[in-house]
């Protein structure tokens, strides 16, 4: 097992290193400094009454939040190592799609001081969010987004994750994390729980109680709303927190 399970690692970390993203540009405004360059874009939501939102970066920092009345609202900082993303936006019989990928690079590495996304989606459209990342550090404020699911895939880095506030419907969030700390911040009105399965670290999981191996809070299985969580983290420690 022990042997299975580093051969393992190791190939993660290779894919890791090899990771990479692509797509195609929407509404630029660009502006460039000495050190590097910043672009700004605007998505409007159009006629889609329920969108898909796929956040691909290979390396960098993410930072994303629920504060616009547009689809979303981006600015990206990069340089010319790592170029500016491309953005695609469709709707097809009221369903949008939303494509926000890295460009391929010819080399990529772990130095992801230049490379920076912070973007704003909308907070009222139901939305299916999925999170693909390298080697990054992610912040997603997603509190008082109208979530329809939440899928995200972390390879190298720390990610916090903040859900409260959410809950208009139940929902389900999908999280697995190769290497880094899970910070998660849990709605407290709704019924939460939380399957984790973990190679090595611990989990913090302070105001939430054991059912059978699941983490709950005290409204699961009393409120009419459930946010269900399954957690895969291969290295690093988990924090539930519940607001």
């Amino acid at each position: 097992m022990k042997k299975l399970f580093w051969s393992g690692l190791i190939l993660f970390m290779i894919g890791i290193i090899g990771t990479v993203a692509t797509g195609g540009t929407y509404f630029w405004k660009s502006n460039t400094a000495a050190a590097s360059n910043s672009s700004e874009t605007k998505v409007l939501l159009k006629e889609a009454k329920s969108v898909g939102v796929d956040l691909n970066l290979g390396v960098g920092n993410l930072n994303v939040s629920g504060t616009t009345g547009q689809l979303m609202e981006g600015n990206f900082v990069y340089s010319e190592k790592y170029q500016k993303p491309e953005v695609n936006y469709s709707v097809q019989d009221e369903r949008g799609k939303l494509v926000v990928n890295q460009k391929s690079q010819t080399s990529l590495g772990f130095n992801n001081s230049d490379y920076r996304w912070d973007l704003k989606l909308n907070d009222q459209i139901p939305i299916d969010l999925n999170v693909s990342s390298g080697a990054a550090k992610s912040k997603l404020i997603l509190t008082g987004m109208n979530l329809h699911s939440v899928t995200i895939s972390a390879g190298v880095g720390d990610s916090t994750i903040d859900l409260s506030g959410t809950g208009k419907q139940s929902y389900n969030v999908k999280i697995k994390a190769g290497i880094g700390k899970v910070q998660l911040i849990l709605p407290k009105d709704v019924g939460v729980k939380v399957d984790v399965s973990k190679g090595i670290g611990k989990v913090n999981g302070d105001g939430f109680r054991m059912d059978g191996s699941s983490y709950v809070n005290d409204q699961y299985g009393k409120a009419k709303v459930t946010v269900g969580v399954s957690l895969d983290l291969g290295i690093g420690d988990v924090e539930l927190m519940s607001q």
